[in-house]
């Protein structure tokens, strides 16, 4: 069976990492990048629809595919090297006399999710519900 293509590069990584990124982590990275672009290729096919075809159709941009691959891994990477100062947790609040803060980890355990707007660039069918209680 021939490779899959792989989305992004570890260069693109680089870019956009920036010092996040440590060229001992290239094997897990790359990885990542294969993981991403495969998933993003299962989305598709959920959708009935196959991404590469897309792509070469023009119907798909492969920069916003690169883009989506790249937010993936970097936030998945990110949340995994700071999971050990954080802790393992999703919310933490504190409170100081009539202060609060709130904070949410989005991909705790450095999950890899499409966010929301991300699937909205690629094309793929975004659901919207929202309700109004005028009572």
């Amino acid at each position: 069976m021939p490779e899959s293509k792989v989305y992004a590069t570890l260069d693109d990584l680089k870019v956009y990492l920036g010092s996040y990124y440590s060229e001992s982590d290239e094997n897990r990275l790359n990885m990542m990048l294969k993981s991403a672009s495969a998933g993003l290729r299962s989305v598709f096919r959920g959708y009935g629809m196959d991404l590469d075809k897309r792509i070469e159709s023009g119907e798909t941009e492969e920069v916003i595919v690169n883009q989506v691959v790249v937010e993936m891994v970097s936030r998945s990477y990110t949340m995994s090297v700071s999971a050990p100062l954080l802790g393992d947790f999703s919310q933490m609040s504190s409170t100081a006399g009539p202060y609060q803060t709130t904070v949410s980890v989005s991909g705790p355990g450095g999950s890899m999710y499409l966010r929301r707007e991300q699937a909205a660039w690629l094309g793929l069918p975004v659901v919207s519900f929202r309700s109004i209680d005028l009572l």
